[in-house]
C-alpha cells in the first residue's frame, strides 16, 4: 500500500510516559519541530528525516481521532528529506491492521486544499501551532552538515590568504631577481676596475722626507696666494668689507693648515663658506684674512667664531671684519671712548655706535661725530659734552686718541690708500674744531 502523506507518532519511544495516549501524543509532538530529525523513533537501520503528517499538506479527519484515545502508534510512514510528499510505502507490518486502514485512508486525502473550505479539526491539526520554531530558537544541525559548513567557511577564508601569499611570492620574486641582476652588474664593473688597475700596475706614492712635505706646503701656499691676485692685483685693495681677520692661529704651521681649520670649523658651525684666504706678511704669523661673497656672510662667521670661544691648544682664538684703515681708526677711538665712560659710572647697554662708526649716542641725544680728515680724525663734539673740561683734559681721553691716530700712522707711506688718507704730517691735536656737513644727516642725527 501507498500514500502520499507521512505520518509520525510517538511509538515506543514514549511508552513509559504516564498519562492518557492523548497526553503522550500532545507531550510528544509539541516540543518538536518541522522538519527535525526523530532519532527515537527509528530503531534498525540508518538515520533518516521524519516528518509530521500534517506538516505535508494532508488533511486529517475526524476518523482519526480514535487512535490517538486507545493505542500507542508506530510509523507508519518515513518520507524523503528532500521529497516529503513521495510516494513512501507504509512501513507497518501487517499485524497492525489499524496502521493499514490509516493508511488507506490518508492515501485518499485531496492533493490540494480548497482555500473557502475551513480545514477540518483534528488532535494532530491542532497540534501544528504548537510545532512553529520560536524566533530566538536555533536549528539542529546533523554532524555531517555542521562540518561540510565548517569545511566551506575553511576554504573560504583560506582562498583569499593564498591569492595574497602567491601574490606576495611574486613581488618578491621579482624583487629579488632585480636584486641579483644589480649585483651582477656591480660584479663586472668591479671585475673591469681590478682588470684596470692590474693591468696600469699602480703602487703607493712612497713617503718624502719631511724636508720635502715641507716644500709642498709652502708650494700649496704660494699658490693660493697666486690665485688670490688672478682675482685681484693687490690683496689690501679687495672690498675690505667682505674680508674678517683671525687671530690666534700662531699654533699653525702655515697659511694651508690655518685655511683648513677655519674653513672646517665653520662647516661644523653650519656658516658660510669661504671665497679665499691670504695673508699680509711675507711668512705666516698667525694672522690669517679670510674674504666671503658678501658683508652677511663675513658678518656671521665673525659671530660664529666670536660665539665658539675657541682655541688651539692655549691660544684663544679671535676674529673681527677686516676694516678699512679710516674705519678701523673711528671704530678704535669709539669703542674705546665707550669702555671708558662705562668706567666712569655710565649705562653701557644706553651707549649706542652706528654701523659705520661715525657718531656716538647715549640713549636719544648726540655725544659726538667723528670723520677722516687728511691724515688725522676729526671730531664734533655736543655742545654739552664739548663744555665738560674734566672730560676734554683727562689723560684716558687723551690715550685713546693717541691709539686711534696711531692707525692711521702705520698705513701712511705703504701705498695703501694713499688717495684717502694723503701724506701724515703730525700737528697739534684739537678736540673740537668746526667743520661743514661732512657726514650724512642719514648715519648720524
Amino acid at each position: 500500500m501507498r500514500c502520499d502523506v507521512t505520518l509520525v507518532f510517538p511509538g515506543h519511544a514514549m511508552a513509559n510516559c504516564k498519562g492518557t495516549p492523548r497526553m503522550i501524543l500532545r507531550r510528544a509532538t509539541a516540543t518538536r519541530r518541522r522538519n527535525e530529525t526523530y532519532p527515537e523513533l527509528l530503531r534498525n537501520g540508518p538515520q533518516r528525516r521524519i516528518i509530521l503528517g500534517s506538516e505535508v499538506g494532508g488533511r486529517w479527519g475526524a476518523y482519526i481521532g480514535h487512535f490517538s484515545q486507545g493505542h500507542m502508534f508506530r510509523v507508519l510512514g518515513v518520507g524523503d528529506a528532500g521529497q516529503p510528499r513521495a510516494q513512501v510505502g507504509i512501513l507497518a507490518q501487517d499485524s497492525f491492521p489499524e496502521a493499514v486502514a490509516c493508511g488507506a485512508m490518508t492515501s485518499m486525502t485531496p492533493e490540494r486544499r480548497v482555500r473557502k473550505r475551513e480545514q477540518s479539526k483534528s488532535p494532530l491539526n491542532e497540534l501544528d501551532d504548537e510545532l512553529l520554531p520560536t524566533p530566538d530558537e536555533t536549528v539542529g544541525l546533523s554532524a555531517s552538515t555542521t562540518a561540510d559548513i565548517v569545511r566551506r567557511d575553511i576554504r573560504m577564508g583560506i582562498s583569499p590568504m593564498e591569492a595574497r601569499l602567491t601574490s606576495m611570492e611574486t613581488v618578491l620574486g621579482n624583487r629579488v631577481d632585480n636584486i641579483d641582476q644589480q649585483l651582477k652588474i656591480h660584479g663586472d664593473r668591479i671585475e673591469k676596475m681590478e682588470a684596470l688597475l692590474e693591468s696600469k700596475n699602480v703602487t703607493p706614492r712612497s713617503r718624502a722626507s719631511e724636508h720635502s712635505l715641507s716644500v709642498e706646503k709652502q708650494i700649496a701656499d704660494l699658490q693660493m696666494q697666486i690665485d688670490g691676485l688672478r682675482l685681484s692685483p693687490r690683496p689690501d685693495k679687495l672690498e675690505p668689507a667682505k674680508v674678517m681677520v683671525v687671530g690666534g692661529l700662531a699654533t699653525l704651521l702655515d697659511m694651508q693648515s690655518a685655511t683648513t681649520w677655519v674653513t672646517n670649523t665653520l662647516v661644523s658651525m653650519r656658516g658660510p663658506s669661504i671665497m679665499s684666504t691670504y695673508i699680509k706678511s711675507e711668512k705666516f704669523q698667525g694672522l690669517l684674512f679670510v674674504k666671503f661673497a658678501s658683508v652677511v656672510d663675513r658678518d656671521t662667521a665673525v659671530a660664529l667664531l666670536r660665539s665658539g670661544s675657541l682655541k688651539i691648544g692655549e691660544s684663544p682664538v679671535w676674529a673681527t671684519q677686516d676694516l678699512p684703515v679710516p674705519v678701523r681708526a673711528r671704530k678704535l677711538f669709539l669703542m674705546g671712548l665707550r669702555w671708558q665712560l662705562a668706567q666712569w659710572g655710565f649705562w653701557k647697554q644706553e651707549i649706542n655706535i652706528n654701523d659705520d662708526f661715525t657718531c656716538m649716542h647715549i640713549g636719544t641725544k648726540l655725544v659726538i661725530k667723528i670723520a677722516n680728515g687728511e691724515g688725522r680724525l676729526l671730531f664734533n663734539w655736543a655742545d654739552d659734552w664739548a663744555q665738560w673740561e674734566e672730560l676734554q683734559q683727562s689723560e684716558e681721553l687723551r690715550q685713546i686718541i693717541e691709539r686711534s691716530q696711531s692707525i692711521l700712522q702705520k698705513h701712511v707711506g705703504k701705498g695703501f690708500g694713499q688717495h684717502n688718507l694723503g701724506i701724515f704730517r703730525q700737528k697739534p691735536f684739537m678736540l673740537r674744531i668746526g667743520f661743514s656737513r661732512w657726514y650724512s644727516p642719514n648715519q648720524c642725527t
